[in-house]
């Protein structure tokens, strides 16, 4: 009941890597075995923030592309296909 109530809703855009393991960098005492947590993504308190998906993704790469010139050679071709289509970004990004 839980994973249909709350957890089907919040990854409906996301189709892939819903969880995550994240390396503590420490180990246990007794036998040295590396620690790590598992955590969802796309949740309140995350230790490291989920890339983001569907049309947040567009407006994401949208303004690294703006902010600097190795941005813009990372995500040229993600931006070019982003505007062959209809983009569904801001107009304050559009117009820069």
């Amino acid at each position: 009941q839980i994973l249909y109530e709350r957890m089907l809703p919040r990854y409906k855009d996301r189709h892939f890597h819903v969880s995550r393991v994240v390396n503590l960098w420490k180990y246990r005492q007794r036998d040295t075995t590396p620690l790590a947590v598992l955590e969802y993504v796309d949740r309140p308190g995350e230790m490291r923030p989920a890339n983001p998906v569907g049309a947040a993704r567009q407006q994401h790469v949208a303004m690294e592309f703006l902010q600097t010139r190795r941005s813009r050679r990372k995500h040229l071709s993600e931006v070019q296909k982003m505007l062959e289509k209809k983009p569904p970004l801001d107009e304050a990004v559009l117009e820069r």
